[in-house]
């Protein structure tokens, strides 16, 4: 299927039948933070390979309940994952382009079992391609062996892995919302900046087929065609206005036109200027993360736009499932849902 930025391609349709996996069972969930001291972090002696990358990914995904003791992720190998992956995102222009099939998840903050699940229904790349939309970190505790494993198979399998800025890839949000303690504590402070240089090339959005158009947050008034989204100069510091802002902060709602966000940054945008978007960018579907769905995903704008949410439970506050979104390579929708009502006490027991 072509890519291109125009021309015909089948309008993708969503189907409310949703497949349902009961997710991890209490047995399955960490009792006790990664928080050991950093002798417990398994040492290598020579300069990692992306076989090192590999074999720390398959044990990780294997058994992820060992974190609460050590992880494979060894600070050097953390390193040479952020140092080659960065070159490879900034290889990838802003808005990147990729081609049906592909799983498309949302919001995962450090939660590694639902990065578990994900893999595990979804099989792994290059058996599938994925498109994560952001915010891998803060919240959960495992945001370092999240983020690597995304970025490390990246690198292993560049055309089968994309993954998008969220608006806490960013160093003043997550400076305060877990991941600058989880850095410090079980590595150092310069880790922590390395990995907000890598987070400065992510691109913002991506374009599937042409028709469906992916950013975390939401639309912007300073999107008038998709080459403003290609034409956003990496690396770079978002700023509290702007395309790039609103991208990564926007929220929809049933109010008309664009209004005043509560969360104090960027927009709300009602159904009206977001099918006036759509229609000055030929895109079919806008898919988003950003917000907590009960169901693990939701509809606006009579199917115009759907959020993505693939972090259950989120900060163990809430009781809702994760989800991911499947499109097949005729562009068909549906969505693989996560129930966590069998791991809720044990995923309490971590916080």
């Amino acid at each position: 299927m072509s890519s291109a930025l125009g021309g015909k391609r089948p309008r993708p349709t969503q189907e409310l039948e949703a497949d349902v996996d009961a997710g991890a069972d209490e047995s399955d969930v960490a009792t006790s933070p990664t928080s050991g001291p950093q002798g417990d972090v398994l040492p290598t002696a020579a300069e990692p390979t992306n076989s090192d990358v590999e074999a720390a990914i398959a044990t990780v995904l294997k058994d992820w309940r060992s974190l609460a003791f050590r992880t494979p992720f060894t600070e050097s190998l953390i390193n040479y994952i952020l140092r080659t992956g960065r070159a490879l995102l900034m290889s990838e222009p802003s808005l990147v382009q990729l081609e049906a099939p592909v799983n498309i998840c949302g919001d995962t903050h450090g939660q590694i079992h639902d990065l578990s699940s994900i893999f595990q229904a979804g099989k792994m790349p290059p058996q599938a391609r994925y498109l994560f939309l952001g915010d891998y970190v803060d919240r959960g505790k495992f945001g370092i062996e999240v983020f690597c494993i995304l970025l490390g198979l990246k690198l292993l399998h560049p055309t089968h892995m994309y993954i998008l800025r969220g608006n806490h890839e960013v160093g003043t949000i997550n400076r305060h919302y877990g991941f600058f303690d989880e850095c410090k504590r079980r590595y150092s402070v310069k880790l922590y900046k390395a990995f907000n240089d890598v987070f400065n090339c992510l691109p913002i959005a991506a374009l599937v087929e042409g028709a469906v158009l992916c950013m975390h947050g939401g639309i912007s008034p300073h999107l008038k065609r998709l080459d403003d989204i290609a034409n956003v100069r990496r690396p770079f510091m978002p700023q509290d206005t702007g395309l790039v802002c609103d991208l990564l902060w926007a929220d929809p709602t049933e109010i008309p036109g664009w209004q005043a966000n509560e969360r104090g940054v960027s927009y709300t945008f009602g159904p009206d200027v977001l099918r006036k978007c759509m229609a000055e960018l030929d895109v079919d579907l806008v898919v988003r993360a950003h917000q907590v769905m009960e169901e693990g995903f939701g509809f606006f704008a009579e199917r115009s736009l759907v959020t993505v949410f693939s972090a259950s439970n989120y900060t163990g506050e809430f009781e809702n499932c994760s989800a991911m979104l499947v499109m097949d390579q005729d562009m068909k929708c549906s969505f693989q849902v996560f129930d966590p009502t069998r791991r809720v006490a044990a995923f309490n027991r971590l916080q």
